[in-house]
């Protein structure tokens, strides 16, 4: 049979309380530990990183710009606007618009946590507000990953995206 104790004294409470130790039996709040421990893990296993290589891999290649059939945009010019990404953290971007005009823009990318950071970028569209007067800036952009391959969203909540290019 199992061996019981009891009567045990807490020095720093100073007071007396009464527990019972099974022998032979894992204590419930260990269980629950152990428990919690698991369900952690599992968690952590089962939950995308955002960062992992694979996740920056699928970004690396050629976008073209998607705008929404009812979006509205300030850019009623624009043609078209690509994006490439490559594997050495370089980018450019293309924007074409009517009569030939083109504004081009190159630097450097990052990934991390689901979004891909720009040192500089272009809103060829014209949906986002515009910038102060002579202010060049880069962007932070969520992206949307699928088990082959990501989408760029501008913004969560307009219908302007780069979508990679097959």
């Amino acid at each position: 049979m199992a061996e019981v104790a009891s009567r045990k004294y807490d020095v720093w409470q100073f007071r007396e309380f009464d527990y019972e130790v099974s022998m032979g039996r894992t204590e419930p709040l260990l269980q629950i530990g152990i428990g919690l421990a698991m369900a952690m893990s599992l968690l952590g296993a089962c939950s995308p990183s955002g960062d992992s290589a694979s996740d920056r891999g699928k970004l690396v290649g050629s976008y073209g710009l998607a705008v929404g059939t009812n979006q509205p945009v300030a850019r009623k010019d624009l043609e078209s606007s690509m994006l490439k990404l490559s594997p050495d953290g370089t980018f450019m971007q293309e924007c074409r618009y009517a009569g030939g005009k083109t504004d081009s823009v190159s630097g450097t990318w990052s990934y991390s946590d689901r979004h891909v950071q720009f040192s500089v970028f272009r809103d060829c569209a014209g949906v986002w507000p515009p910038s102060p007067a002579g202010r060049e800036g880069g962007a932070n952009l969520i992206v949307e990953m699928t088990s082959t391959t990501a989408t760029i969203l501008l913004s969560p909540d307009i219908n302007v995206r780069y979508e990679r290019q097959k």
